[in-house]
């Protein structure tokens, strides 16, 4: 340093350090902020609700006037309703472990219900356990061999206990009037519940799995007064009218009250679905865990609910083999929308590891749905499948909806002019070179990453499919 008259210069150099340093101290915190709003924000929780074997498009909101459903259509207009889901096997385990490992059934090996589901592929939920999130399954899990890699609490699988199974079977004309603390749902519900107040301040997975509307077609009685018998009785009509009685299916006019019935219970139990998911995000909103908490709304298959004059699932139509699916997640995902994209269940996998910015692992066969539910695109799979025991496989591209059905004939409706799926037209001559392509490719399509099959209740050996 130098002195002039008595007083020290301080160097150039050391001047402009000592401007670039203060500088740089003083733009820190703007260049941090900027770096949290770039940054994407993850969830802290992530709220799975699950009902059995729910319709599709059984909300208000979809225009299904039934029964009231104000906490579902609510919860529809804070994210978004994929309209075209489509479950990879409609039954109950077969579907609910292709979706917790993200892979087709095929690949899975599991076919029936009661099948043990592998143990060396990774499940979301086991990734997630990984990861630091508490994961908490509470109601119908229905997955075998799996509980202890995948949940914090494997003894909570869901089991039925006789009283209460009795007190419902019971019941006279779809009614159950006892109250609602009698029924296993609503037990759970209040366990749910429970959790979230217990947990608000840690990271958890919670998978709230109810056994409604899955039959029997009994329905509490305050849910069952909900439904406008009216419109129940004006869609058997259309029913009678669209599918015709046939040999097969035979005269409905025995069964009319029967069927009324079982109509009506089924939305009673929509209903209750609706009221229990109403208290659930209730407590969420109370806990002030909204913000921080994804939510999604699906169900492992549908109900044919006496379309085609027949009921349950195992069906590739409609009914049976498509799905609900909410996403919501306020203030960071787009709200009230609803896409038309053909979207499949193993494609949740992989969702919920993008969100949360975890790596997904190659055992993954579905595709994250995050670009669509950001808006970022409207079109996500080409064409979705599905499958059924017996080397059964179902393509849909949106229009075409192809069946191979192994040793039966094979299937094809035309769902833009047929939406009823009541035209088979794979037998007409314009169809059949071009049915008979695709049933190869459908069978090419399913050799690929096959695992080995056991019968029902049987321990099976390791599928042995990639994990990385």
């Amino acid at each position: 340093m130098t002195t002039d008259g008595g007083r020290w210069q301080i160097p150039l150099i050391m001047n402009k350090l000592s401007i670039l340093t203060l500088t740089a101290l003083l733009l820190a915190p703007l260049a941090a902020l900027h770096a949290d709003e770039a940054a994407p924000r993850r969830p802290k929780h992530i709220l799975w609700l699950m009902a059995d074997q729910y319709i599709y498009d059984a909300f208000n909101f979809a225009g299904d006037r039934h029964v009231p459903t104000p906490n579902l259509d609510k919860l529809a207009s804070q994210g978004t309703y994929l309209r075209q889901t489509y479950c990879q096997f409609p039954l109950c385990t077969p579907s609910r472990t292709s979706f917790t490992l993200g892979r087709y059934a095929h690949s899975t090996g599991v076919y029936q219900n009661g099948v043990v589901a592998p143990r060396d592929v990774m499940s979301f939920a086991q990734v997630l356990r990984r990861n630091g999130f508490i994961t908490q399954v509470l109601g119908k899990l229905h997955i075998t061999g799996r509980d202890d890699l995948d949940w914090n609490n494997p003894e909570a699988q869901f089991k039925q206990t006789p009283k209460q199974r009795r007190k419902v079977l019971n019941a006279k004309s779809g009614i159950f009037s006892g109250p609602l603390s009698d029924l296993e749902d609503w037990v759970w519900k209040d366990e749910m519940i429970a959790f979230l107040k217990k947990h608000a301040h840690e990271r958890w997975f919670l998978e709230c799995s109810f056994i409604v509307p899955h039959p029997p077609w009994v329905a509490p009685q305050q849910c069952w007064d909900r439904v406008n018998r009216a419109l129940v009785e004006q869609t058997l009509r259309d029913i009678n009218q669209r599918y015709p009685a046939t040999k097969k299916t035979g005269s409905a006019k025995a069964a009319v009250p029967y069927v009324l019935d079982s109509i009506q219970a089924y939305y009673g139990n929509v209903s209750l679905v609706d009221v229990m998911v109403g208290e659930i995000l209730s407590t969420l909103d109370q806990l002030g865990l909204r913000e921080d908490t994804l939510v999604i709304f699906t169900s492992d298959h549908g109900e044919m609910l006496y379309r085609h004059r027949s009921w349950g699932k195992e069906s590739f139509f409609d009914p049976s083999v498509r799905v609900p699916l909410i996403v919501a997640w306020p203030g960071v995902l787009p709200q009230g929308r609803t896409s038309e994209a053909l979207v499949q269940m193993i494609d949740l996998y992989p969702t919920l590891l993008d969100v949360l910015g975890l790596e997904i692992p190659k055992s993954a066969q579905g595709k994250s749905l995050l670009p669509l539910l950001q808006g970022k695109t409207e079109k996500h799979w080409d064409e979705v499948y599905s499958e059924l025991e017996g080397g059964k496989v179902m393509q849909f591209d949106g229009r075409y909806k192809w069946i191979d059905n192994g040793a039966g004939a094979p299937e094809l409706y035309d769902m833009q002019n047929d939406p009823w799926e009541v035209r088979n037209l794979a037998a007409l001559p314009e169809f059949r070179e071009k049915t008979e392509a695709k049933v190869k490719e459908l069978r090419q399509w399913r050799a690929t990453d096959v695992a080995p099959q056991t019968p029902v209740g049987r321990s099976r050996k390791s599928a042995r499919l990639k994990t990385e």
